[in-house]
């Protein structure tokens, strides 16, 4: 080691109290933390709308008043102990743990001088001139912290009534932590403890066990922008962070030099208001200079004479605040190796910013531009340039990584990170779900992913499919699975409901809806109903259970029969609005035919206690008799459930079974919703696509059921790229609609995305799971069949997934050698299904 500085000299403030900073120029500060919406969810006009809203605040500042945002970007290791029954979930978690996280703090520092100091140049900065630039800098104290205490109280108010932000005063021992955080790197200040010694080593600028780099931006660009497409940095030789590539999404302006550099690092950006006559005359000695200079022949200062001449064309006559800007990262590396490289790498990503130009600085520099990033010292950064506060706020961050609830459901986020999504949250009206996406863009994995972790959880569900695409899921955890090849199970009581306490059967509202429901269907199908038809069977089931409580009878299909026919009596002219005939037709084949096993049993399922069952009605999603019928007698006993089970959370996902709905039934529909909702449940629906919809229930049954969900899922776009039909039916904005079309699948990388939206908050989330979890959420039938399979043979789910993935080894180093021409197709075709099909 060669030279150390002296720290009492170098060290810049000389006190921190009542929140407050106070520097050695008399400098007062203060600090907020910012909170910036998530990464990816902000809309051109959302950036836009952020930089107008923090413009006009910083736009009352009078001059000399120095702004400062700072973004603190780390890497942390994910060490998150969870415990989870489920073999999927237990493989997720350790995948992820030791995988680092990237980190992001966002604070804003205000400074108020005590009096006006000239700008600052490395021959005066007080980084190494502390005690003869200023005499008495503090000559004017009390006055300046009377003035500050003011400004500091309306900043204050204004920040706040920033609607997408939120502000949190930065108080004086988070302040202390702060300044100790930027003059030794560490996280946290303890009492007593000393600063980091500061050396100068093999030509660096060393504070305790660190090399620092100091990257400054020298010369901005001039397209002003508050974001723009930007392309991913991908991984780097520095942190397991994989921040994404072919990023095609708007994001902030200052997003490669902030995020998309995934390792430790500090930004800062600092603006000090000048005058503008001041400045003005400041141009004029220089033009004459360059003026002189120019005679002499030197080409640079003729630019240099444009340039000024261009800025004063610009901001005449307006009302643009002209301020000082710089901008300044701090690298702490180990080693000067990692030092070189990621100063290269910072000096780039700036580059990339507005065509801005960039400069390592060395040690003689590196020093007194470090001390001049200290919080509440920022006044003596002197590497800047001079523009207008329009401008300068283009290169301040807007934005932030997402980070979730500490509730919900597991996801990962673009950087990596593992945050939870609550969809109980109680912002949400409606908690219901459209999960929509074609064949092959991971609807089936996605919502097996969701079931696996509500059960984890304690969440009952309940899933009516078409296709078998749960019955695994439910072999491997014990669920109760009905399939419709075996409709006796599907036995239910129609017109049993509770009795009154003379001892008669009263059924309420919502039950009188359900039977007229399943009666509609049974009847006219799909056809309307009209209001003098539905008048009259209203009137029918209200006689049929005053018939059964004088008779005394046990509510059955079969007695229902018996009473239309032979009991109940029309008019003429009822007779010709009620065909009676064509009704009772349609009741046969539930009374006395084939599907008399439905109704006509005193006992039904006790579905409350059992946390997962799945009702597929594959079977019958033919039979235009029994599928709706079915359907709709599947979400009644449910509902029986939702309304018996209290305090627990339920979902229950209709994965296309919500085909057997029709317009006739948007009452009972809204009775469904308006049931989970008020008893913790929440109804998901998922759909190959949006216009299935329509085209299978109707224009006004879409609505109903689109209109009930206030939560999204859209899988990434395979062959069908239906984006009009998205804005159409989900109101997706165009913002929106990019998010969809950027998702990615990486299946090297083990991931898959999916666009979300709660409310109207959207986001990118990462599904990111195990080999092995892939394999048990396939919905592949062959590969279903053979995990199934091995399953079977010795009830060990650990078993068959690790003998899967063994045999998927070694089939894929056949193909290997099939591609290197070492065996034949014929030979690689035959032992691929001794292996798979044994």
């Amino acid at each position: 080691m060669t030279g150390s500085e002296d720290i009492q000299k170098l060290f810049p403030i000389t006190n921190i109290s009542d929140s407050k900073i106070l520097s050695g120029i008399g400098d007062i500060t203060w600090g907020y933390r910012i909170t910036f919406p998530d990464i990816y969810t902000l809309s051109p006009d959302d950036y836009e709308s952020i930089y107008n809203e923090i413009l006009s605040v910083f736009s009352i500042l009078p001059e000399g008043v120095v702004v400062t945002q700072q973004d603190h970007i780390d890497t942390v290791q994910y060490k998150e102990k969870r415990s989870y029954k489920s073999i999927a979930l237990r493989n997720n978690h350790k995948n992820l743990l030791g995988s680092d996280i990237l980190t992001h703090e966002s604070n804003f520092y205000i400074s108020f001088p005590d009096k006006h100091i000239h700008a600052l140049t490395d021959d005066k900065n007080t980084a190494i001139r502390l005690f003869n630039y200023l005499k008495n800098p503090f000559k004017g104290f009390p006055k300046t912290l009377n003035k500050a205490n003011y400004l500091q109280r309306e900043i204050t108010t204004l920040l706040r009534a920033i609607d997408l932000i939120k502000v949190e005063e930065l108080d004086t021992e988070t302040l202390t932590n702060k300044i100790f955080q930027h003059w030794t790197f560490d996280k946290e200040y303890k009492k007593g403890q000393k600063l980091a010694p500061i050396t100068k080593d093999e030509g660096q600028l060393r504070v305790g066990n660190h090399y620092v780099g100091v990257v400054s931006m020298i010369n901005h660009g001039e397209t002003v922008r508050h974001c723009k497409k930007h392309k991913g940095s991908g991984e780097n030789a520095f942190s397991e962070v994989k921040t994404e590539t072919g990023i095609n999404l708007q994001l902030g302006n200052m997003y490669q030099a902030v995020f998309g550099l995934p390792f430790k690092h500090t930004v800062t950006r600092t603006f000090v208001i000048r005058n503008k006559e001041k400045t003005y005359i400041k141009f004029f000695l220089q033009t004459s200079r360059e003026t002189f200079l120019a005679t002499l022949g030197i080409e640079d200062a003729k630019n240099r004479i444009q340039d000024i001449s261009g800025f004063k064309n610009a901001v005449s006559n307006r009302t643009y605040t002209i301020v000082d800007m710089s901008c300044t990262v701090i690298l702490p590396c180990h080693t000067t190796s990692e030092l070189h490289e990621k100063t290269t790498l910072t000096r780039n990503a700036l580059r990339n910013i507005n065509d801005a130009e960039a400069y390592i600085e060395p040690y003689q520099q590196a020093l007194p531009l470090w001390v001049g990033c200290t919080p509440g010292y920022t006044r003596a950064n002197y590497r800047t340039f001079i523009t207008v506060m329009e401008h300068a706020l283009t290169y301040f961050t807007f934005d932030s990584p997402s980070k979730g609830t500490y509730n919900g459901h597991v996801f990962v986020n673009r950087f990596g990170a593992p945050i939870n999504v609550d969809t109980y949250s109680e912002e949400l009206d409606n908690p219901h779900a459209i999960i929509e996406g074609g064949s092959g863009g991971g609807k089936s994995f996605t919502m097996n992913y969701i079931v696996n972790q509500d059960l984890e959880m304690g969440t009952h569900v309940i899933i009516l499919d078409i296709g078998h695409s749960y019955r695994a899921l439910s072999k491997f955890n014990n669920g109760v699975y009905y399939d419709s090849a075996d409709l006796d199970k599907f036995a239910y009581p129609l017109f049993l409901c509770p009795k009154n306490q003379a001892g008669h059967y009263q059924p309420d509202d919502d039950k009188l809806l359900f039977i007229q429901s399943i009666l509609i269907t049974i009847w006219l199908g799909k056809k309307e109903i009209s209001n003098e038809q539905y008048a009259i069977l209203m009137d029918i089931v209200s006689r049929f259970y005053e018939y059964i409580n004088r008779q005394h009878l046990f509510p059955l299909m079969i007695d229902f029969y018996e009473f239309v026919d032979k009991h109940y009596l029309l008019t003429e002219k009822r007779g010709a609005i009620f065909n009676k005939e064509a009704f009772l037709s349609t009741l046969e084949p539930f009374v006395t035919g084939k599907y008399s096993m439905l109704f006509n049993q005193k006992e039904q399922a006790l579905l409350t206690h059992s946390p997962f069952i799945v009702f597929d009605i594959d079977a019958i999603k033919g039979d235009q008799y029994a599928f709706p019928v079915v359907g709709l007698l599947v979400m009644e006993m449910v509902m029986d459930k939702v309304r018996h089970l209290r305090g627990i959370k339920k979902r229950f996902l209709i994965d296309e079974g919500w085909k057997v709905l029709s317009s006739h039934l948007n009452e009972f529909v809204e009775y469904m919703y308006r049931t989970f909702r008020k008893h913790l449940g929440s109804v998901y629906l998922a759909t190959q696509a949006v216009t299935d919809l329509e085209q299978n229930v109707g224009e006004s049954m879409a609505k109903v059921l689109l209109s009930n969900a206030d939560v999204l899922y859209i899988m990434r776009r395979g062959r069908n790229k239906n984006y009009p039909d998205l804005k159409t039916w989900f109101s997706m904005t165009d913002f929106e609609i990019d998010m969809v079309k950027d998702l990615k699948k990486r299946d090297e990388l083990g991931y898959r995305e999916i666009f979300m939206k709660l409310g109207d908050k959207a986001m990118i989330l990462r599904i990111q799971t195990h080999p092995k979890t892939i394999a048990l959420y396939t919905s592949k039938d062959n590969e279903k069949k053979r995990i199934e399979r091995m399953y079977e043979e010795t009830n060990n789910l650990e078993y068959a997934l690790n003998q899967y993935t063994e045999e998927n080894i070694k089939i894929k180093y056949l193909k290997d050698l099939h591609e290197c021409g070492s065996i034949t197709f014929d030979t690689m075709n035959m032992e691929i299904q001794k292996i798979a099909m044994p």
